[in-house]
């Protein structure tokens, strides 16, 4: 094959991956701008307004029953924590494992990156 037919493939097929990888995002932001009835009965139709997402955003924040600013500052809390942890656990634990030369060790270092390289 000509090279220049493979690059166009590869570009189609990069591009039809990067659909399938925002498709969910996509319907995120699609229903969240359609009110409760119009989820559950047509959760793939295009919304018929698209202005119906700020109501609702306003909805969510000033609705006393779900306690959104608080749940989102509880998160933001516990992912800084968790992040913070993390981050000192693992370099020590990377350190470790890049200064110690063992089959073992080469192994468990291979399969770190190759979880790192594959996406899904």
């Amino acid at each position: 094959m000509n090279r220049r037919v493979l690059l166009i493939v590869f570009e189609v097929l990069a591009f039809a991956l990067f659909v399938v990888y925002l498709l969910p995002f996509f319907l995120i932001v699609m229903n969240s701008a359609k009110s409760a009835f119009q989820v559950t009965a047509f959760p793939m139709e295009l919304p018929k307004n698209w202005l119906q997402i700020f109501k609702n955003m306003a909805s969510i924040w000033t609705n006393p029953n779900i306690a959104y600013p608080s749940s989102f500052l509880s998160s933001v809390v516990i992912t800084a924590f968790s992040v913070a942890v993390l981050n000192l656990l693992c370099s020590q634990a990377a350190w470790v494992l890049v200064r110690t030369k063992t089959r073992f060790s080469q192994l468990v270092f291979l399969m770190f990156v190759g979880a790192m390289v594959i996406p899904f």
